[in-house]
């Protein structure tokens, strides 16, 4: 083994060990499973359960559930936390393959803003409350938005 691989393979990786370590897009998407309305213990364990066997799963938000294991505290943090979500929704012509692209910011309110982004640029814009907005909901807006 050469210096380079030693280096590698002993180099320590970054830990996921609490919800703040999450990155933001995590946190929001755990917050649109519950249409960005507060949780509550209850019903955190419940979407927790749900969310685990779905394809879209991500071990790290396991382990940080399962390592901190006070669904008080979870909750807190989530309620607590709030994004500015910014969904590109690209035209047909612009992107044949690539429908959208989401990306969530900290934020003192829970906000979609949606650009709908052609071969032009951006050819409409607005924003929108992200309370009661659901992934349904989002593709919803995704497919209206990209047949008009």
């Amino acid at each position: 083994m050469n210096l380079m691989e030693e280096m590698w393979i002993s180099k320590p990786q970054r830990r996921i060990t609490k919800l703040s370590d999450l990155s933001d897009g995590v946190i929001a998407r755990i917050k649109f499973y519950n249409a960005n309305k507060e949780y509550t213990v209850e019903n955190f364990k419940m979407i927790f359960f749900e969310y685990q066997r779905s394809i879209y799963c991500n071990q790290e938000v396991v382990e940080v559930v399962r390592s901190i294991n006070d669904y008080g505290c979870i909750v807190d943090y989530i309620n607590n936390s709030h994004f500015r979500n910014e969904l590109d929704i690209f035209t047909p012509e612009f992107d044949k393959k690539r429908t959208h692209h989401m990306t969530s910011y900290r934020s003192n309110e829970d906000v979609l803003q949606v650009r709908v982004i052609s071969n032009e640029g951006v050819i409409k814009s607005y924003d929108m409350s992200a309370i009661g907005l659901t992934f349904k909901d989002i593709f919803h807006i995704i497919d209206k938005e990209r047949n008009n």
